[in-house]
C-alpha cells in the first residue's frame, strides 16, 4: 500500500498543525500496516527526525509540477486568449502522456537537475499511489490561495486517475474569490471523503459552492486526540496565552501593547503566572512573526516564565504546558484544541473572519467553556477580565464536560478513518 500525504505545515514549525499530522499518520499506520507513506515537505530532514517510517516529497516539486509550462507566454497579449486552451492541454497531459509532460518539463529545468529529480520522486509517488489523502488544515481559504490551489490540483488529478482522495480534519473558509470556488467545487465534488473539523463555516461553504453526493462526516480537529491522551489529572493553575500577529489574522503591533497591560491586569487579579503557549514558531519576512516573539513582548520580564516558549518546539511540549493552566487566552486556533481537549476551558481572541470562524467552529464542537472575544470590541479590557473570571470560577465544573466533548470527537475521528480503510477497498 502506497500512500500520499499532503498537509498543512510544510515547514514543521507550526505546532498545530504537526499535531494534525502526528495524529493522521499514526490511525493510517494502525489502518494500513506496513503501507509506504510518502508526505510532502519542504524539510525532508526534519520530517525523517520526526517521522522515520515515512519519506518525503518535495513540496517544490509539487508546485513545478502543477504550475504552468509557458506561465509567461500566456501572459502576452497575442497568446493570453488562448492561455485557457492551454492550460487544458497541459492538464490532459499531466492526466494522459505524464512521461510527455516531464519530457517537456525537463527542458525548462535543464539547468536545475536537482528539483527535475525530486518532480520525478513526485511523479512517482502521486501515479502509484492507493490513495492520496489531506491531513488537516485550515487552509483552503482566500488568505492561502496560492498554497491551495496547487493542493487541490493534486487532489483533483489523483482523483481522475482513479485514486481515492480523501480530506481528513478540515476547516474551510472563508472564501470569496471566485475562481478559488470553482476550484474547490471540481475537486471537492470528486472526493471519495471529507471529514471536516467543525460544522458551521465548512458546511456553510460546502452549501455555497454546492457540492453534492459526496460523504461529509464531522469528526473535531485530529490534534484532539493528541492532547487528549496527554492531559493531566489535575487542572492548572496558571493563564495561558496566546496571540497570532500575521496578516491573516489581523493583528499588529497596537493590539499586542493594547493586551499587553491587559494580560498583565488579570495575571495580578487572579494571582496566576502568564504561561507562553506559542504554535507557530514561523517568521515569513516580517509579515508573520512567530508565537513566542509576540508573547515577549506581552509579558516581558513580567512574567514568571522566562521568555515566549520558543523552546517548546514539539506538539507534547506545547500540551504539556498547556497542562499547567486553568484557563487559556489565545488568539491561536491550536492553542484552544488543545487547552479544551483537556478540559481547560478558553477565551478565543478574534479579528479577521478567518479567525472569527476557527473559534466560533471550535466553540461549537465542544458545545461550553470556550467564548470568543472580537479584539476590536468596545471596552475590550473589561469584557475580557469578565469572561476569564467566569471562566476561571467555573473551571472545575467545566473540566468533565469539556473531557466528553473531547471524547465524542476523538471517536468521531476514528469511525471517519475507518471508513478511509472501506472506501480504499471499494475503490480498488
Amino acid at each position: 500500500m502506497r500512500i500520499l500525504v499532503e498537509n498543512s505545515g510544510y515547514r514543521l514549525l507550526n505546532m498545530g498543525d504537526l499535531a494534525m499530522l502526528t495524529v493522521a499518520l499514526s490511525r493510517l499506520d494502525r489502518l494500513f500496516p506496513h503501507s509506504s507513506i510518502q508526505v510532502l515537505t519542504s524539510d525532508p530532514e526534519k520530517l525523517s527526525e520526526i517521522f522515520p517510517s515515512t519519506k518525503p516529497i518535495s513540496v517544490q516539486a509539487r508546485m513545478t509540477w502543477f504550475s504552468p509550462l509557458a506561465a509567461r507566454y500566456y501572459q502576452l497579449p497575442l497568446i493570453r486568449y488562448f492561455s485557457k486552451l492551454g492550460l487544458f492541454l497541459e492538464n490532459l497531459l499531466r492526466r494522459h502522456k505524464p512521461t510527455l509532460f516531464l519530457r517537456i518539463l525537463s527542458l525548462k529545468l535543464k539547468k536545475k537537475a536537482g528539483l527535475l529529480e525530486e518532480v520525478r520522486l513526485l511523479m512517482d509517488a502521486l501515479y502509484r499511489a492507493d490513495i492520496v489523502i489531506a491531513t488537516g488544515g485550515g487552509y483552503i481559504t482566500d488568505e492561502f490561495k496560492c498554497e491551495t490551489q496547487p493542493r487541490l490540483a493534486m487532489l483533483s488529478l489523483a482523483n481522475q486517475l482513479g485514486i481515492p482522495t480523501i480530506l481528513v480534519g478540515q476547516g474551510l473558509g472563508p472564501v470569496q474569490d471566485l475562481e478559488l470556488q470553482r476550484q474547490i467545487k471540481k475537486t471537492l465534488a470528486q472526493a471519495d471523503l471529507i471529514c471536516l473539523r467543525e460544522q458551521l463555516a465548512s458546511v456553510a461553504l460546502i452549501n455555497y459552492i454546492g457540492i453534492p453526493n459526496v460523504p461529509i462526516l464531522i469528526t473535531g480537529d485530529d490534534a484532539i486526540e493528541l492532547a487528549y491522551k496527554a492531559r493531566t489529572e489535575h487542572i492548572g493553575s496558571g493563564i495561558g496565552i496566546n496571540l497570532r500577529v500575521a496578516p491573516y489574522s489581523e493583528v499588529g503591533e497596537s493590539i499586542v501593547q493594547t493586551l499587553r497591560l491587559v494580560f498583565l491586569n488579570i495575571a495580578s487579579k487572579f494571582q496566576a503566572s502568564l504561561i507562553p503557549i506559542p504554535i507557530d514558531h514561523s517568521a515569513y519576512d516580517g509579515l508573520v512573526d512567530p508565537d513566542s516573539t509576540t508573547i515577549e513582548k506581552l509579558v516581558g520580564q513580567d512574567s514568571r516564565d522566562l521568555g515566549g516558549g520558543a523552546e517548546l518546539d514539539t506538539p507534547l511540549k506545547i500540551i504539556e504546558q498547556v497542562g499547567r493552566c486553568r484557563v487559556v487566552i489565545t488568539g491561536s486556533y491550536h492553542a484552544g484544541v488543545f487547552a479544551l481537549s483537556q478540559g481547560i476551558p478558553v477565551v478565543g481572541l478574534a479579528k479577521s473572519k478567518y479567525y472569527v470562524d476557527k473559534f466560533f467552529g471550535l466553540a461549537d464542537q465542544f458545545g461550553v467553556g470556550c467564548s470568543v472575544l472580537m479584539l476590536d470590541e468596545i471596552d475590550l479590557e473589561n469584557k475580557l477580565t469578565d469572561c476569564t473570571k467566569n471562566l476561571w470560577n467555573e473551571a472545575e465544573t467545566l473540566r468533565p464536560i469539556l473531557l466528553d466533548a473531547a471524547r465524542a470527537q476523538i471517536q468521531a475521528g476514528i469511525i471517519a478513518y475507518q471508513k478511509i480503510l472501506e472506501e480504499v477497498k471499494l475503490k480498488r
